[in-house]
């Protein structure tokens, strides 16, 4: 089962290949099984790059959050479907499914979707583990072990530095 997405919510954005209650079976072209295993890979991406920001996987709270990224991955396997079907962005004609193929095409939408929603996520009340600035560091030495220079130093402000080790 899939964290995002239903069967019935991406046959209702592709409704001439979902059958005729707009939800995918065992007779429709790509069957009921294949749609919900594009629906599991497709939130294996979005709860891997959810959790790269910090964020505690799957998010099923609060309702706003999770509808969006039902809503997300609903379309991102919509056009899957359609591509399958010789269609869409992910068409046989497509240059860029030809340079990166589904998953990475995939892959830059929900990084950029997470970026653009990772704000308002949290402050919705989504779980998020680690401080924005987390990860920022200084290096202090080198490979080698030498101490590293800054690229501006205080002198150039017009600091007198003090080295009170010699």
């Amino acid at each position: 089962m899939s964290d995002y997405g239903t069967l019935a919510g991406v046959g209702s954005l592709v409704p001439l290949w979902s059958g005729d209650d707009h939800d995918f079976a065992a007779t429709t072209n790509p069957a009921a099984a294949t749609v919900t295993r594009l629906l599991e890979q497709i939130s294996g991406v979005v709860n891997s790059v959810l959790a790269e920001h910090g964020f505690t996987t799957p998010i099923a709270t609060p309702a706003d959050v999770n509808a969006a990224l039902d809503g997300f991955v609903d379309q991102e396997v919509a056009a899957i479907v359609a591509g399958l079907r010789g269609s869409g962005r992910f068409g046989a004609s497509s240059k860029s499914l030809a340079k990166q193929g589904y998953m990475g095409m995939i892959s830059k939408d929900v990084a950029d979707f997470v970026e653009l929603s990772k704000t308002g996520f949290e402050q919705l009340g989504s779980a998020r583990s680690r401080d924005s600035a987390e990860g920022i560091g200084a290096l202090t030495s080198d490979a080698s072990g030498d101490e590293v220079v800054p690229l501006f130093q205080r002198e150039a402000y017009g600091n007198v530095v003090q080295d009170w080790d010699s």
